[in-house]
């Protein structure tokens, strides 16, 4: 705490953040459609991730095989 206020430092803490804001983000809004360039791992998406293309689709529900 600085100055009463949290403070985050490093990025492993910040992307930490970010994931827990994309989650949140992604289960607030089951209608749309969510994408991602996979720069950083985040570990709740894994089993939702399916290729499109160069950037990965986030699918509402964990992906059970892939289809050839």
């Amino acid at each position: 705490m600085v100055d009463g206020k949290p403070q985050v430092t490093g990025s492993v803490a910040e992307m930490e953040i970010y994931s827990l804001l994309a989650k949140v983000i992604f289960d607030k809004n089951p209608s749309h459609e969510f994408y991602i360039e996979e720069s950083y791992p985040f570990d709740w998406m894994y089993p939702l991730l399916k290729p499109h293309g160069l950037i990965m689709k986030v699918q509402p529900a964990a992906i059970v095989g892939i289809v050839r």
